[in-house]
Order: C-alpha cells, then sequence, then structure tokens
C-alpha cells in the first residue's frame, strides 16, 4: 500500500487474497480505513484562501498582548 510492488509479488499477492479469507478480510478493512482517512484530512483542513475578520485579528492581538503583561 506505500509503494508500487513488482508484478510478480503482486499476482501472488492477490492469488494468496484468494485463498486466505483472513488476509482480504484485513486488506479490506486496511483500504477503508486509508479511504476514511483520506476524507478526514480533506474535510478538516480549510480551503487556503480564508482570512480572519479585521475585527478577529484585532480580538487576537488584544489577547496575545493581554497574556504578556
Amino acid at each position: 500500500m506505500d509503494r508500487t510492488l513488482p508484478l510478480l509479488t503482486r499476482i501472488q499477492l492477490q492469488l494468496h487474497y484468494w485463498i486466505c479469507q483472513g488476509c482480504a478480510q484485513y486488506r479490506r478493512q486496511l483500504l477503508a480505513l486509508r479511504q476514511a482517512m483520506r476524507r478526514s484530512t480533506s474535510e478538516t483542513h480549510p480551503p487556503e484562501n480564508v482570512q480572519l475578520s479585521s475585527i478577529a485579528k484585532a480580538r487576537l492581538k488584544e489577547a496575545i498582548r493581554a497574556r504578556r503583561d
């Protein structure tokens, strides 16, 4: 999953998945988890063009100044 495997290795794995239901199920779970993580990270990252309002910036500056004092 981390890198592309050589063709022979991919064929061997596919044959193993046909024989071993436990490994096949584990692979499906890993793929589902990977897809869920991709969806999760794309949903939690805000668009890059989002900016704070001038009021929010002023509040943050004031909060930082208050903590310094």
